[in-house]
């Protein structure tokens, strides 16, 4: 940079100034909308990936344990 440009700058208070076009967003340059959804559908991802993995209910085991019936009533007829 030239002595002149530099005297130049300061004298238009630019010292310091940013040199170009305009900055990127420093995160992924998404609105925050895009990025809420984004995560939203990320969770739902891990989420049914756990369940997946998971296996879901778990398999019905027979009671094996004896009930006893109550003896039917007289005048009572077994349905």
């Amino acid at each position: 940079m030239s002595r002149f440009s530099l005297s130049r700058q300061v004298s238009q208070g630019r010292v310091g100034a940013r040199v170009g076009g305009p900055r990127r967003a420093a995160r992924g340059g998404r609105p925050p909308a895009v990025r809420a959804v984004m995560l939203g559908g990320l969770a739902l991802v891990a989420l049914l990936t756990f369940a997946w993995i998971d296996g879901g209910e778990e398999p019905i085991h027979p009671i094996v344990e004896p009930v006893e019936l109550v003896p039917a009533a007289r005048g009572e007829t077994a349905r």
